[in-house]
């Protein structure tokens, strides 16, 4: 599902891309601040009862299934 230096992979020298989007750039240019959801993490574990031996296909299918159904297109997911 992920490589490179995101799953701790080696980078490309080369690359001079920002290796992330600036606060800056993403309340000005994608989301204002008052148009993205915030989402506990540990919140959502406890309302969605996640059990603690879920397995990553499992984790992954609960949190996709959660956002594909939130109407807002700027989500921050904070915690575990």
């Amino acid at each position: 599902m992920l490589a490179g230096p995101v799953a701790g992979g080696p980078r490309d020298r080369r690359d001079n891309a920002p290796l992330a989007v600036s606060i800056d750039w993403y309340e000005k240019v994608a989301c204002q601040p008052d148009e993205i959801l915030h989402i506990d993490a540990n919140e959502i574990w406890e309302e969605l009862s996640i059990p603690k031996q879920a397995t990553g296909q499992e984790l992954i299918e609960i949190w996709a299934n959660l956002l594909r159904n939130i109407p807002e297109r700027c989500v921050d997911v904070e915690g575990r």
